[in-house]
């Protein structure tokens, strides 16, 4: 017998049928319009892992905020040493800073970011809580500061 009988005869048709499916379903996963739907999945999944201390711990969160409003404010400072008009979010001299930033953050981008990802991914529903919990202290903090 030739090598092909050989062979031929070590594959059942289970496996034949197992192969087939995997080989389709390749194939099927090049189809363009699934791309463009893992394609935005992907960029959905970046985006909030991008902002995702916005759904950490509190205490996290805040230390993360923190530090992100001290490199603006690097920023601004630089940007006032050179003359420049300084950028939104970036003049550590204007009220409110991180507290009245972080509810226009929130209400913009991060909840519905979030709000968009649990509607695609079920399980991220414990994420989109998180985001909400820094959300409403954040709220709490700015109408204790009176802004």
């Amino acid at each position: 017998m030739g090598d092909a009988a050989v062979q031929k005869e070590r594959v059942s048709a289970e496996q034949v049928g197992a192969m087939r499916a995997v080989s389709i379903a390749q194939v099927l996963g090049t189809d363009m319009k699934k791309h463009f739907d893992i394609t935005s999945r992907f960029q959905m999944l970046l985006k909030c892992a991008d902002i995702g201390h916005l759904a950490a711990a509190p205490a996290l969160h805040r230390r993360w905020a923190y530090q992100l409003e001290e490199e603006f404010f690097r920023q601004g400072d630089q940007e006032r040493v050179l003359g420049l008009p300084v950028s939104p979010l970036m003049d550590r001299n204007l009220r409110g800073g991180m507290t009245k930033s972080q509810v226009g953050f929130f209400s913009i981008v991060g909840i519905p970011q979030f709000k968009a990802m649990t509607d695609l991914f079920e399980d991220a529903n414990q994420m989109l809580e998180g985001v909400l919990e820094n959300y409403h202290r954040w709220e709490a903090a700015a109408a204790a500061a009176g802004l």
